[in-house]
């Protein structure tokens, strides 16, 4: 597990007994209610165990004030100890480790806890003193390890930061420095610190801070102001603004609801993405999107934390966005994507990933069926010219709503469980596999319950769902194999050397559509004498950059091309040289290597193999696959404008 930093705080806290409810973050269980705080006048009620009192309370000394044990565990082959100390930091000690005061010292925070220690475990006085100057290590390590052995193995314990997690039936919210409880009337005033314990729960204190909600949750007005931010961008499809109120409103609920979905932002160069993606964060409350997309940056930033997980990357690399792709499905639902790794002292890390995901890139990254019906594709267009104070705000209305969207969000959990349920039946009956409803239903779900008030009835629930059947995974299409669509998902997110200088790469995507929107001024009967040369010259180049690796793209066959290689009429697509070093490169290492990747190409409809071979300007002569440019994922507005690169 990896480590944590809570608030020192002595005394109050007993020692917490073996977890009686072992609560998945999907599941609903009904629990018993949290014992109140041992008595304490402090603010925020018990201390760091924060868990009910059982055996090993007052009576026998057994209070560990900002230590929380954890359990026990195996280390060198031995029984190990594993706690939080003072300064919330996870650490592991052997029996002997404990009895050694330097040890424990270090474990209740330095010389500030000998008060503590004296005061609960108290080494008898000697000759004429009246009372004890000191305490009892022995017995403070001996209360130590009967408190971990009762609170069973270290691995079953979850720590948590903050965010909104599932309590009983409803959710808490860990705002970071406080974890705040569900009170009457939809109030949230019932605060325990960190430490506090719940089932197999530890919530502990967290670096970031999170906003409570608001006294007042938003009106539907205000969401309406949210929706009608978004429409400043510029969406394919006609629900793209609803899809993301619908994020936001999971994305506020984080781990507490039992499908977490996650939608990618694709669009060219000025479309917007990175300011949107800024947007969708700040009404969720989630900080700047990371442009750090590694699998070992997610696990830094995003470990224990529930909520929002937006990330921004404008050219993501088809290998590198792979390992996140992964811990995107694994954090839909259930307790997240979980790892595991080796620790330096032998032990081993957990790190568990859970919330909806925003990724914001130009390139598709390689998605399996399982993965396009956990991810939602939203393609954003190039927008009409805005005004940087319009931008300016709407971010700062998303900031300034985000407590009371965190309001109306936790206020409206119950009922989003029930909008999803009916969604979901309705998105099945549209033919959606269980997975791609599950998806679309908790989108459409989080925008009723933002955007509406009460629970959608099916009649509704079938209207609201009709645009969005673009989104949708059918069950008829699952059956189909998508193999070739995975290899050409790894061509269009590999990185090739298309310049003069080998490290200035480019993915295959986004040269295609240089090559393309190259060619599109050639198509006009307007274009004469020089600027028709020079449209001409840059089109050239571009077929000469991308057939020195064995690719050509093709928008006006009967133009660029003499004769045409295949059955049947022209059409604009891509050719790919089936005997190209650089595309048995850029295969290497993958499924498909050498020419293993030819096949399942093939499988895609209007794909073919060349007659014979085709040539590539600087690269030779090769027979070739032919793609139609219906797979690419590219459409009109990546064919107009601003080139995606400069070369």
């Amino acid at each position: 597990m990896t480590a944590r930093v809570i608030r020192p705080a002595f005394g109050g806290a007993t020692a917490p007994r073996p977890p009686e409810d072992d609560i998945p973050f999907d599941r609903e269980v009904t629990g018993p209610a949290p014992a109140p705080p041992d008595d304490d006048d402090r603010p925020g009620g018990g201390g760091g165990g924060g868990g009910p009192p059982g055996a090993g309370g007052a009576e026998d000394g057994a209070h560990f004030g900002p230590v929380v044990p954890i359990g026990v565990t195996t280390r060198k082959g031995a029984t190990a100890y594993a706690l939080l100390d003072a300064n919330g930091l996870q650490v592991v000690h052997s029996a002997r480790d404990l009895y050694q005061r330097a040890v424990i010292k270090s474990l209740f925070g330095g010389q500030s806890a000998t008060e503590f220690l004296i005061g609960h475990w108290p080494l008898p006085p000697r000759g004429k003193r009246a009372s004890p100057t000191d305490y009892d290590a022995e017995l403070v390590g001996d209360a130590l390890m009967s408190a971990c052995s009762a609170a069973g193995h270290a691995g079953a314990v979850e720590l948590r930061l903050d965010g909104v997690w599932p309590h009983g039936k409803g959710v808490l919210f860990h705002a970071g420095t406080e974890v705040l409880l569900p009170g009457p009337e939809g109030r949230w005033d019932e605060a325990r610190r960190p430490g506090f314990r719940d089932g197999r729960a530890i919530y502990v204190f967290a670096p970031e801070r999170r906003e409570p909600p608001a006294a007042e949750p938003a009106l539907r007005a205000e969401v309406a102001d949210l929706e009608e931010a978004f429409r400043m961008w510029a969406f394919a499809s006609p629900v793209g603004p609803q899809v993301l109120v619908g994020l936001v409103c999971c994305g506020l609920l984080g781990a507490a609801i039992p499908w977490r979905p996650h939608v990618f932002l694709r669009g060219v160069k000025d479309a917007g993405k990175s300011t949107l993606a800024r947007l969708v964060a700040a009404a969720c409350g989630a900080g700047e999107p990371s442009t750090d997309i590694t699998a070992a940056g997610l696990k830094r930033q995003f470990d224990g934390r529930s909520g929002l997980i937006p990330l921004d990357e404008r050219e993501a690399d088809a290998r590198g966005v792979k390992q996140i792709v992964e811990i995107m499905r694994g954090s839909s639902d259930g307790e997240g994507s979980k790892s595991a790794q080796t620790a330096l002292d032998g032990g081993v890390q957990v790190f568990r990933v859970a919330g909806s995901f925003l990724l914001a890139a130009i390139t598709l990254p390689s998605m399996t069926d399982a993965d396009a019906s956990r991810i939602t594709l939203l393609h954003l267009r190039r927008p009409e010219a805005r005004q940087r104070a319009d931008l300016d705000a709407a971010m700062q209305l998303a900031r300034d709503l985000h407590p009371k969207l965190l309001a109306r969000a936790l206020g409206g959990h119950g009922r989003w469980r029930e909008n999803w349920q009916v969604a979901r039946q309705v998105a099945q009956g549209m033919e959606g596999t269980s997975r791609s409803a599950d998806q679309i239903g908790a989108l459409v779900a989080g925008w009723w319950t933002l955007a509406r008030d009460g629970v959608m009835a099916p009649d509704k629930a079938r209207e609201v769902m009709a645009p969005y059947e673009e989104f949708l995974t059918t069950r008829s299409a699952a059956e189909f194999t998508d193999t070739g669509f995975l290899v050409l998902q790894h061509l269009l997110g590999s990185r090739i050397a298309v310049f003069r200088r080998s490290s200035d790469q480019l993915t295959v995507q986004s040269a295609i559509i240089a090559s393309l929107r190259a060619q599109v001024p050639l198509m006009s009967d307007r274009l004469h004498g020089e600027a028709r040369d020079m449209a001409q010259d840059q089109a050239r180049a571009w077929d000469r950059r991308l057939g020195s690796v064995g690719l050509r793209a093709v928008f006006d066959p009967h133009g660029s091309m003499k004769g045409w290689p295949f059955p049947g009429a022209r059409t604009a697509g891509l050719l790919i040289g089936q005997a190209h070093s650089a595309m048995r490169a850029v295969f290497h290492g993958s499924p498909w290597p050498d020419e293993a990747w030819r096949g399942p190409l093939l499988d895609l409809p209007g794909a073919q193999l060349s007659r014979g071979p085709v040539s590539f300007a600087h690269g030779g002569q090769s027979r070739a696959v032919f793609v139609p440019l219906v797979h690419l994922g590219i459409d009109d507005a990546d064919l107009v404008g601003v080139d995606p690169v400069d070369p």
